[in-house]
């Protein structure tokens, strides 16, 4: 069960350097709230990828959260030169990555959970190190 394990620490670390990347481009409010459709991306890959029930209201209540994403975008222009865009497009990827950690979890449920969460931490620092390194701690990570 190495694969799911390892896949569960990337996503970890790149949520995170996703998430606190885009903080240096767009508000904090901005961020956060594009970060939290990631229980939205987490059904849409639990329905898509783990064969889950999608039923109408469902579907409804996950048109209305992308209704509110299109909200938040709509006043930005949509071009990569735009920082406040930009950190919303870092905010969504961000999102994806952390909706992936609940959906690989489940490949390991017979995992400890005090285990589960040290080796996936572990595997996020291993990850994380070559950019603390290169970047330096509090230096935005991409496109600086």
């Amino acid at each position: 069960k190495w694969k799911p394990l390892l896949a569960l620490g990337v996503s970890l670390a790149m949520n995170w350097v996703f998430l606190f990347t885009a903080f240096s481009y767009t508000t904090i409010a901005n961020a956060v709230l594009v970060y939290y459709t990631a229980p939205i991306l987490a059904t849409i890959i639990s329905w898509r990828f783990l064969g889950e029930e999608m039923n109408p209201r469902r579907i409804g209540l996950i048109g209305l959260a992308f209704l509110g994403l299109v909200l938040i975008v709509s006043g930005q222009s949509l071009d990569f030169h735009n920082k406040d865009f930009l950190g919303i497009i870092l905010a969504l990827t961000a999102a994806l990555f952390y909706a992936l950690i609940p959906n690989l979890g489940r490949f390991l449920k017979e995992v400890d959970g005090k285990v589960l969460t040290f080796l996936q931490l572990a595997i996020a620092s291993l990850v994380l190190a070559p950019f603390v390194a290169v970047r330096g701690a509090g230096k935005p990570v991409w496109w600086a």
